[in-house]
C-alpha cells in the first residue's frame, strides 16, 4: 500500500474538472464530506474535520500546505503522532505550511471571516500554538 501511495503522489495532476473529480472521489473513501469541484476544490462543510487533517497527515508524503480560518483542529492532540514525527521528516524535504489570516486585519476582514467576537484572539492563541510544534 505504501508503494502504491508513494506513486500516486508522484503524479502531476493538471486542474481540469475531471482529475479533480477523481482526486476528490479518493478523498471520499475517506469520509470526507462531497466536495464543490471548479478550478479549485473546496469543502462546504466538514473542513474542519479531524478526518480531513487526519487523511491529509496519513497520505502526504512530501508536503502539506493548509489554509483555514482558525486552523485549530491542525495542531489538536488527536494528530500528535504526526508532529511527533514531523521534525524528521521536515529533515528529508518534507514541506509543511500553515496559513492564518493575520489577526491584525482589519475588523471588516476579521468579521467576514467569523463571527465570534473574540475572533482575532482565537487566531493569536492558534498561531502560538503553531509556533510551539
Amino acid at each position: 500500500m505504501a508503494k502504491e501511495l508513494k506513486k500516486i503522489s508522484e503524479v502531476k495532476i493538471d486542474g481540469s474538472v475531471l482529475n479533480i473529480a477523481n482526486v476528490t472521489a479518493a478523498f471520499g473513501k475517506y469520509g470526507l464530506p462531497e466536495p464543490k469541484i471548479g478550478n479549485h476544490v473546496y469543502l462546504s462543510s466538514g473542513f474542519e474535520s479531524h478526518n480531513v487533517y487526519s487523511s491529509a497527515y496519513d497520505l502526504a508524503t512530501t508536503r502539506i500546505w493548509m489554509w483555514g480560518r482558525k486552523n485549530r483542529k491542525v495542531f489538536d492532540k488527536e494528530h500528535k503522532d504526526f508532529f511527533d514525527d514531523l521534525a524528521s521528516r521536515r529533515q528529508s524535504g518534507f514541506d509543511f505550511r500553515v496559513l492564518f489570516l493575520d489577526p491584525e486585519s482589519s475588523p471588516e476582514i476579521i468579521s467576514k471571516a467569523h463571527k465570534d467576537e473574540d475572533f482575532s484572539s482565537q487566531l493569536e492563541k492558534g498561531i502560538d500554538v503553531a509556533q510551539s510544534i
